[in-house]
């Protein structure tokens, strides 16, 4: 018993054992973002091409600019008209950056929560088998420590995913990011064309796309403040057995 009693850590040793995994849970945590968030500008191929999502869009603009003109010559429409025309690619061209970097976040958010959840649950597990194999009184106290940090660091992770509702948060930013590519290439198309015979039919294509701006401007952020974390079920469903077998040791 006494040397049992002296490997156990004293008040320090749990605090610098808490601390320690904190720091690489921390470490684990910003690691995998930043991995998730290279592939994704590899995906975008903003470091191949040495141009950023800024460039690109004012390079599209430009584009724009020169079919608006064109169009301006075939068609006659007025200044108003084609500052309008413009200023709609620019708001739609601010709503595609906008959900880019939503998609990008929540995507990142949603991921590193996920391998996070399986990194914390394999240790929380691990350390329960030699717990339940040895007994909670002969299990050393730096086991249980790190088992009960794992088992926080666990329900952080897959509560977050609920409460802050990354997948929806995702599929909806990734929806309305997809949309904008859309509506942009129709407006692009529209200048292609170079078919607009009346100043009325510009003033419907106005129209229309002022009322798509509106919908794509429309983002329902979802949080769930209802859901109540769930540690402290799981760590009463965790101590229940070893009441039963503290019990069971002392009628022995």
């Amino acid at each position: 018993p006494d040397e049992t009693k002296k490997k156990q850590p004293t008040i320090i040793g749990h605090i610098g054992i808490a601390a320690a995994m904190l720091l690489a849970f921390l470490i684990a945590h910003f690691g995998l973002g930043a991995y998730i968030s290279s592939l994704q500008n590899s995906w975008l191929e903003i470091d191949r091409v040495s141009k950023t999502q800024e460039s690109k869009q004012e390079e599209q603009f430009r584009i724009a600019q020169g079919m608006i003109q064109r169009v301006n010559i075939a068609a006659a429409i007025a200044p108003v008209q084609k500052d309008r025309l413009l200023q709609q690619f620019a708001d739609i061209q601010n709503l595609e950056t906008r959900y880019l970097k939503m998609t990008r976040y929540f995507g990142t958010e949603y991921f590193v929560a996920t391998v996070m959840k399986y990194i914390c649950g394999l240790i929380a597990a691990v350390c329960a088998f030699f717990i339940s194999r040895d007994g909670w009184e002969k299990s050393n106290n730096s086991l249980i420590n790190i088992f009960f940090v794992s088992s926080i660091a666990l329900t952080y992770y897959t509560d977050s995913v609920g409460i802050f509702k990354h997948q929806a948060n995702l599929q909806t930013s990734l929806d309305l990011y997809l949309r904008c590519i859309s509506t942009k290439n129709m407006v692009l198309s529209y200048y292609a064309h170079k078919q607009v015979k009346e100043s009325n039919s510009v003033d419907q294509f106005i129209a229309s796309i002022d009322t798509q701006i509106e919908e794509l401007s429309r983002f329902k952020w979802g949080l769930d403040g209802s859901l109540d974390p769930s540690f402290n079920s799981q760590i009463n469903r965790l101590l229940k057995p070893s009441e039963g077998k503290g019990s069971a040791s002392s009628k022995s």
